[in-house]
């Protein structure tokens, strides 16, 4: 099965509800349509991920991709309609020898992860981390 996940690109329009304690957030993004489109697509993506996790604990295989030609698929599957491409997902159980090669490779933790510890003012009462994760960066 291939799934086509996508963007509401008009997701802000639903803050009144989902979010009414904070009504100016709604025209914030209103204004601001670069973090309009940065935040959808941030939680776009968290919630593919939780979409591919959940697949995966079922038993099912899970392919995502990117760098597909977003224009031409919004064209034919959401023309006219609020919404933007950017992931295609493919599920299947894997047949027996459905892998022809080997894992590649995957960079170490320490190659990926870059923790730092937070000298804040409630250092020594809560713990703070930042952390960095290289774009290419696949943990073993």
């Amino acid at each position: 099965m291939t799934v086509l996940l996508s963007v509401d690109t008009a997701w802000h329009e639903q803050l009144g509800e989902l979010f009414p304690h904070a009504p100016a957030t709604r025209d914030r993004f209103i204004r601001d349509a670069k973090a309009r489109w940065q935040t959808g697509l941030e939680n776009a993506h968290l919630q593919a991920g939780y979409l591919i996790l959940a697949a995966r604990a079922t038993g099912l295989s899970v392919g995502p991709m990117s760098g597909f030609d977003r224009t031409g698929v919004d064209k034919e599957f959401f023309n006219g309609r609020e919404r933007a491409s950017f992931l295609v997902l493919n599920f299947g159980y894997p047949g027996a020898a459905a892998w022809k090669h080997p894992r590649l490779p995957r960079l170490s933790t320490h190659e990926v992860l870059d923790v730092a510890s937070c000298d804040g003012p409630s250092a020594g009462k809560e713990t703070h981390a930042a952390v960095h994760m290289t774009a290419t960066g696949t943990v073993q």
